[in-house]
């Protein structure tokens, strides 16, 4: 080996042993409050906002709503529980009381 490129290369057996790096954290931590899921849950089928709080018993102001819609783990969870709700139960008519009985009396039959 030369001098040039022994110079270059540090020797791995004297090196400080330096710590992995971690990965650095970005921006502040996500706030989620406990009624977020209630909230996404009620406005799932169309409901606004503002009825969905008032149904939760949940008072914000102007302010606080327009940071809502605004906070994304609230509208990841609202995108969520929408997806669902359109998969599962859109378009879908309550049982009448005579297809309930229908129902209840095929299964025992079964």
């Amino acid at each position: 080996m030369s001098t040039d490129t022994a110079t270059l290369v540090a020797p791995t057996e004297n090196a400080p042993e330096q710590p992995e790096a971690a990965k650095r954290k970005l921006g502040r931590p996500r706030k989620f409050a406990p009624w977020f899921p209630a909230v996404a849950k009620t406005m799932r089928e169309s409901t606004t906002l503002r009825m969905a709080l008032i149904w939760n018993r949940i008072t914000l102001d102007a302010r606080e709503m327009r940071k809502l819609y605004r906070n994304r783990e609230f509208r990841r969870l609202y995108r969520i529980e929408r997806q669902l709700y359109m998969l599962s139960d859109y378009g879908k008519r309550p049982l009448t009381d005579e297809q309930k009985f229908r129902r209840a009396i095929e299964r025992q039959i079964q």
